[in-house]
């Protein structure tokens, strides 16, 4: 565990930032004032569920890649077509390669994911 001190109030700020680009990103129905208000939401409830805790992350490269892109590779390299992974994940092809390539690109983890 690091010694380090860790400025609360801008890591709050920077996760606010992180959470709101993260809606943003994924294509929600809301504009970046709504983004940033659902944030601050989630960030408040945590911190009152959470407040005087020590809470550990791991760093692990399978976190990175969410889940239903981990499901739709895992369903590509089981020989799914293409057609069929646009239908399942109702997504573009374009879309669906962008995510096979992403994927491989940080790598094609076959170990669990952060919650599960």
């Amino acid at each position: 565990m690091s010694d380090r001190i860790v400025d609360a109030h801008g890591v709050l700020h920077e996760a606010v930032a992180l959470l709101t680009q993260s809606l943003m990103d994924r294509r929600v129905c809301i504009d970046e004032e709504e983004a940033k208000d659902i944030a601050e939401a989630v960030l408040i409830d945590t911190w009152r569920e959470f407040a005087g805790s020590t809470i550990y992350v791991r760093r692990t490269i399978e976190n990175l890649i969410p889940d239903r892109d981990r499901r739709l590779y895992a369903d590509y390299r089981a020989g799914v077509p293409i057609v069929e992974l646009v239908r399942r994940y109702k997504l573009s092809d374009s879309w669906v390669y962008r995510v096979i390539k992403r994927v491989e690109k940080i790598g094609a983890p076959e170990q669990q994911g952060l919650f599960e």
